[in-house]
């Protein structure tokens, strides 16, 4: 796993784009390895910088107001 996530922090950008869910896993295209769902978000967890307290907040404000949009859609299908 280690050897993982020091590839993964030598090849830089976002964790997804290196990549492919197979099933219920997820397969590195860097060094061939394949790793569970939870050890996927483990690593996740470990190489992005966490949020700030005011960027959780905008994150929250943002999901709300895509879950309120999403629903207004579903009722706008409704009619």
């Amino acid at each position: 796993m280690k050897e993982l996530e020091n590839a993964l922090r030598a090849a830089g950008g976002a964790i997804e784009d290196h990549f492919v869910k197979v099933g219920t896993n997820y397969y590195c295209h860097l060094t061939g390895n394949t790793i569970s769902l939870n050890e996927f978000y483990q690593l996740k967890r470990r190489l992005d910088p966490p949020l700030s307290h005011d960027e959780q907040l905008r994150q929250r404000q943002r999901n709300r107001a895509r879950s309120v949009a999403a629903a207004a859609d579903v009722r706008a299908g409704a009619r």
